[in-house]
């Protein structure tokens, strides 16, 4: 091999297939990159000297790994002399390789580890190239084939990968917060969520896509960066990334950020709010009942059974439902109707944190009186949503018992039911929701032939519209709040969280009615059944 054609092509092999071998071999040697790369500098000028003086050469391999040998214990001698000690990494310890598996002789070697914890971390058109070269000693030729590129690409990635190795390598990496204490979130939705998906429910299902949420809320974040913060590797977070994103629950950015495409309430934010709320309701709390007691006295002169429920059970009602209609008018309810979701899915969603305050005990409506049965009634607290109470012990008539419910309310008698319908006048029965008297049946809420219409009247009541100004001023100040703690991407979807944050409006004029004394009947109902 000591002619010109032979030397140019034992050059060639060298620089394409052992410059990197060599840096990661002085690196497991010296364990430190600048030592590593200077070392590493020495070996190939021995080699590249060698090649050029003709040297004859029958196993290029174990050739250049015994030069690498013969420098490095150069090297370890040279520091001992000046350290007057041996050096930890002895050349004792370690066997230099005789063929080109690099791998193979620093795999129990503390840089390895480094090395593969850094694999984790870079992307992956980097990381397959580098595995399929380093790990797998895959040629360049083969690479290129493999991933459809061509060869000069697998080089220059291999080239940019060894770079951002080195600077992991030199980098401390420390975990998030989150990769050991993850956070609690719960979450409210609303609108049409199509059931063949279970959007957005399944996507949070799990721990880890909840705590991605929380890291990229307000927070644009590469996926690396998602992978440090939460202690995961990156093909890993890559997956649950293209879920979330199917999910429509966290968006790409331009420039290749990842960011939580709804608001998440911090506790912060959430005790701003709840202080804006509780100030509403013990400053308004008494005029909301004057407006249903006037109600009731209307309604006695309409087509209301006010005498079934009892007058005190009629105006908890209505000051449900006029409490609804202020808050409505300050803030309508179909915000979330704009975000277009998969599957035909037409839904909001946002998230709480755990941990807030509120100063006035919790209790909650299950409805806005705006369906054909609404209202509130006593039930068991929902695990999953704990603030919010369900009908019990059956559950809200469905669609099909409310048939069965306005047959009752216009006077037909048990006789005059069909099978179908006296079935469920047995459940409606036993559940509260129909009266049997001696064979006499009366709907146990207020029944209406429409919408009532007194409270058209009261939406013309000089307090009722200044109750709507106050509440539009709570919902201004509970704008500033989310605006504050939001981020300016999810601004055109301010309107939404705003309305999910008054929410909360209700469950505090509860607790109000019920502690001030408002509330002193026996009946658990409070609800409407409008027959058309």
């Amino acid at each position: 091999m000591s002619n010109e054609v032979d030397r140019l092509g034992l050059r060639d092999v060298f620089v394409s297939e052992y410059l990197e071998k060599l840096f990661y071999f002085c690196l497991k040697k010296t364990g430190d990159a600048n030592e590593a790369e200077d070392l590493a500098s020495d070996i190939s000028l021995d080699i590249l000297t060698a090649i050029e003086k003709g040297s004859e050469i029958e196993n290029f391999p174990a050739w250049v790994w015994r030069i690498a040998k013969n420098r490095y214990s150069s090297w370890v001698a040279k520091r001992c002399r000046r350290r007057g000690s041996f050096y930890p990494y002895d050349i004792s310890e370690y066997d230099v390789p005789s063929d080109e598996r690099i791998e193979d002789s620093i795999t129990h070697g503390e840089e390895i580890k480094l090395l593969r914890r850094e694999l984790a971390f870079i992307s992956t058109d980097y990381r397959e190239i580098v595995v399929a070269y380093y790990i797998k000693q895959k040629r360049i030729s083969e690479i290129a084939r493999t991933l459809s590129i061509p060869e000069g690409t697998v080089k220059t990635k291999l080239y940019r990968a060894r770079k951002l190795l080195k600077e992991g390598l030199n980098m401390a990496r420390e975990f998030g917060k989150r990769s050991y204490d993850p956070e609690s979130i719960y979450f409210v939705a609303n609108g049409y969520q199509p059931s063949s998906l279970n959007y957005p429910w399944k996507a949070v299902e799990r721990k880890i896509p909840v705590n991605i949420l929380c890291e990229a809320n307000n927070n644009p974040s590469t996926a690396e960066e998602l992978s440090i913060a939460l202690g995961i590797a990156l093909p890993y977070m890559e997956e649950e990334i293209a879920l979330l994103e199917q999910a429509t629950l966290l968006k790409k950015l331009d420039d290749g950020r990842y960011i939580t495409s709804f608001f998440i309430y911090p506790v912060e934010c959430e005790n701003e709010i709840y202080d804006i709320i509780c100030d509403y309701c013990e400053d308004n709390y008494a005029k909301i009942w004057e407006l249903a007691e006037k109600a009731v006295e209307r309604g006695e002169n309409n087509t209301f059974n006010i005498d079934a429920v009892g007058k005190n059970d009629a105006a908890m009602l209505f000051a449900f439902l006029i409490s609804g209609m202020i808050e409505q008018s300050a803030m309508p309810s179909s915000a979330f109707k704009k975000f277009v979701r998969p599957g035909g899915g037409n839904w909001g969603f946002c998230g709480f944190e755990e941990g807030y305050e509120c100063r006035l005990p919790e209790e909650s409506f299950s409805g806005n009186g705006t369906t054909d049965w609404g209202g509130y009634q006593k039930g068991a607290v929902s695990e999953r949503f704990p603030y919010f109470r369900y009908y019990a012990p059956g559950g809200v008539p469905s669609e099909w018992t409310i048939s069965t419910l306005k047959f009752i309310a216009k006077g037909k008698t048990y006789s005059e039911l069909e099978d179908e319908h006296k079935k469920a006048l047995d459940y409606l029965i036993e559940n509260g929701f129909v009266i049997n008297d001696n064979g006499k049946l009366t709907v146990n809420a207020i029944v209406s032939e429409s919408r009532p219409s007194l409270l058209d009247c009261i939406q013309k009541d000089d307090d009722f519209m200044a109750l709507v100004e106050k509440m539009k001023e709570a919902a201004r100040k509970v704008y500033a709040s989310v605006e504050r703690y939001s981020n300016p991407y999810l601004k055109d979807d301010f309107d939404y969280y705003v309305e999910s944050g008054l929410f909360k409006i209700r469950s505090v004029l509860a607790c109000l009615w019920k502690d001030r004394g408002l509330y002193t009947g026996t009946s658990a109902q409070f609800c409407a059944l409008y027959i058309d």
